[in-house]
């Protein structure tokens, strides 16, 4: 969905009370666009998905490790 609120319709209207609510909306707004589009995350999240997949294939092959050496116990 792509949405943009209309904040240049605003620009010369006076908000009395709620004035420094709608500042830190437009803030949050502006926050929320740019972490949208930007993706200041996108590589931690790589790195992490990277890295869970890297644990899950140790795990794998300590898991065969054990059963290996249970078979030897048994033998």
């Amino acid at each position: 969905m792509n949405f943009s609120f209309p904040f240049r319709l605003f620009e010369t209207h006076s908000f009395g009370d709620v004035e420094s609510d709608y500042i830190n909306f437009e803030r949050a707004y502006t926050d929320y666009t740019l972490n949208r589009r930007l993706q200041p995350f996108a590589p931690e999240t790589l790195a992490g998905k990277q890295s869970i997949n890297e644990i899950n294939a140790r795990l794998n092959s300590i898991q065969k490790q054990k059963s290996i050496e249970v078979a030897k116990v048994k033998l």
